[in-house]
């Protein structure tokens, strides 16, 4: 009898907390308050099916930058994070935004499922993201501060959350004072945990003063055989049965860019394999001939397409 209402009670506990989860995750924009110029965001709704639909959502599908990620496991293994304040710059593209969202998901998250699944995104994290993103594009640091000082007076994000994390993205600011604004936030905001990215550019902007109160990580492109070897290995993950030479023609026009990689490879989910080269040669412009002369290019690389996607090892523990 004492077991059953036990079970019970349990049940309605999960729904109640499935509930607050819910209605708090309605109060806020957990997407952020960012607005883009119109140009930006006629760009990013283009590509933003292919992309999302592909995003890595977990450290495992991360290519590269493989001493940053295993920190970050360990942060969220030990529930300890190397700073209150980490800075993720980089070039376009190289995953600083993907591997935030991750990482803030994962440390944020009291769920015993969501820690020990370091390597997956267990379901609760799924539909319920642990963090606010802020996007700080063409916004003043006024803006940004209002922002921040209005999601972390709300707290823990639901019952499954213990600490509030705020992802600064696209925090690219040339303005006077960016670093005193960002040590006035952290100051501020004691209970928060920042995650602050920005492009390579930017970096020299931050001073000495604002330095000693952050941990940096310098996200790297990865090289083109590495970018290769993973593109066709998640390629076959996604259920698209890209070929080598695919992967190849998809790799060169992204330039060593793991999300232009991405976004390619998107172009191809809604596709038949028969249809892959026709979506290419439509999608990057190419007349008969200099897709041709591509595709023969890529034959002296299919064994090594092959053989790293084959020394990709998703599960690697920290």
């Amino acid at each position: 009898m004492i077991q059953r209402s036990r079970r019970i009670l349990n049940e309605e506990m999960q729904k109640l907390r499935g509930f607050i989860a819910a209605f708090a995750d309605s109060l806020r924009k957990p997407k952020g308050t960012g607005f883009q110029s119109k140009s930006r965001l006629e760009s990013n709704l283009k590509h933003q099916h292919s992309f999302h639909f592909n995003r890595p959502q977990s450290f495992s599908e991360i290519i590269g930058l493989q001493d940053i990620k295993k920190t970050l496991m360990r942060a969220v293994i030990t529930r300890n994070p190397p700073s209150s304040c980490m800075v993720f710059f980089g070039q376009r593209g190289v995953g600083k935004t993907t591997l935030a969202k991750i990482f803030a998901n994962k440390i944020a998250c009291t769920n015993h499922e969501a820690v020990s699944c370091i390597f997956a995104n267990c379901k609760m994290c799924k539909h319920c993201p642990h963090y606010v993103e802020i996007n700080c594009n063409e916004r003043s640091l006024d803006e940004i501060g209002k922002d921040v000082k209005k999601y972390s007076s709300y707290g823990s994000a639901d019952l499954f959350s213990d600490r509030t994390v705020i992802i600064l993205d696209e925090m690219n600011s040339k303005a006077a004072g960016v670093s005193e604004f960002l040590i006035r936030l952290v100051e501020d905001c004691p209970e928060v945990i920042f995650l602050i990215c920005m492009n390579q550019e930017y970096i020299t902007n931050i001073d000495s003063g604002f330095a000693d109160r952050m941990t940096a990580y310098e996200f790297i492109r990865p090289e083109f055989i590495e970018i290769m070897g993973w593109l066709y290995r998640y390629s076959h993950t996604a259920n698209i049965q890209a070929k080598p030479h695919h992967i190849f023609v998809i790799a060169k026009m992204a330039g060593k860019c793991p999300r232009q990689s991405l976004i390619g490879l998107g172009h191809l989910k809604n596709l038949v394999t028969s249809e892959y080269d026709q979506g290419l040669r439509t999608e990057y412009k190419f007349d008969v001939h200099n897709y041709a002369a591509l595709v023969e290019e890529a034959k002296a690389y299919e064994s090594q397409i092959i053989e790293e996607s084959n020394r990709w090892e998703p599960n690697e523990a920290p």
